[in-house]
């Protein structure tokens, strides 16, 4: 079932995934747990930041884990990397969500460098929630937007290239098996993932 897809790739299907803003590397950790033999590449502006990964939050250093030291932003502009199955995006400032990454050009070099089949992960806000605009830019550059409002206030979205058909059911049993993996509960949240319409 497509539905599946969208929560589940066996390990020989799965490409490169890339992460942007690397913070503590909970969301790099949660990806090793999810499959040891995803290629993953970590890019944070702060080096401090890398550091304190290292040091203090067991980052799991290895082959498969490509830590750069750079914006962003640049990163995307240069368009030099491999495509990715899927790019997150968790970029956070002192004053919260980073506003670059809702930006159109933010958006069109992030879609540039994701699979025709893949997706973009924004991890936004509640208020991003009613942000028309941000909308649009993803619209322009995928095939369907869906976002769900987490526990703690998080409106995160899924923009995929590709449209796909998912069901309750089909992601109701994926979240129970996947949670169990990834060391958190997801059934709470799939009950509100919809469409962003």
């Amino acid at each position: 079932m497509q539905d599946e897809q969208i929560l589940h790739q066996s390990q020989d299907e799965f490409g490169p995934l890339i992460v942007l803003g690397l913070g503590g590397g909970e969301l790099v950790h949660a990806l090793r747990r999810f499959d040891t033999g995803i290629k993953v590449t970590a890019v944070e502006l702060r080096a401090q930041v890398i550091e304190l990964a290292r040091r203090y939050f067991q980052l799991p250093i290895g082959k498969k884990l490509s830590i750069i030291h750079q914006d962003a932003n640049l990163f995307l502009e240069q368009g030099d990397h491999k495509k990715a199955d899927v790019i997150f995006v968790d970029i956070y400032g002192a004053d919260g969500v980073d506003e670059n990454q809702l930006s159109e050009t933010f958006i069109a070099n992030a879609a540039a460098l994701i699979k025709t089949d893949g997706y973009l992960v924004l991890n936004c806000w509640k208020e991003h929630s009613q942000n028309r605009v941000l909308l649009s830019h993803l619209q322009r550059h995928f095939s369907e937007v869906r976002a769900c409002l987490t526990g703690g206030g998080n409106w995160v979205v899924f923009a995929g290239k590709t449209k796909r058909e998912i069901t309750s059911a089909g992601l109701k049993s994926k979240a129970h098996s996947l949670s169990q993996q990834l060391y958190f509960t997801l059934g709470r949240s799939l009950t509100r993932f919809a469409l962003w319409e």
